[in-house]
């Protein structure tokens, strides 16, 4: 993932829109951007100046879901993508603040 798979903006009325920017593959979210996008979570849900979390994709497309090309470890490796993927939903579940996707 480059640094601008997801871009975090967040204006001066406390509005926090993510984008994932992945547009050549449909913003397919790789292991690595399902991370990010729970740090990103964590620290927004701890800022008290984020009023609202508009999550968003760049192109056109939303997401089209988790990017598996190159997938690979069998079974094992994808039970624990699972967990990845789990809290990365959970912690978008979390926020405090109203979230539109």
């Amino acid at each position: 993932m480059s640094d601008q798979d997801i871009v975090v903006d967040r204006q001066g009325d406390g509005v926090v829109t993510i984008t994932l920017d992945r547009p050549r593959r449909k913003n397919a979210i790789t292991e690595e951007m399902w991370r990010s996008l729970t740090a990103i979570c964590h620290e927004i849900a701890d800022r008290g100046d984020d009023r609202a979390v508009v999550i968003t994709g760049a192109g056109g497309e939303f997401c089209s879901g988790a990017d598996l090309s190159g997938e690979s470890g069998g079974e094992r490796h994808r039970l624990f993508k699972m967990h990845v993927v789990g809290d990365c939903c959970l912690a978008v579940a979390n926020l405090p603040q109203p979230t539109i996707a």
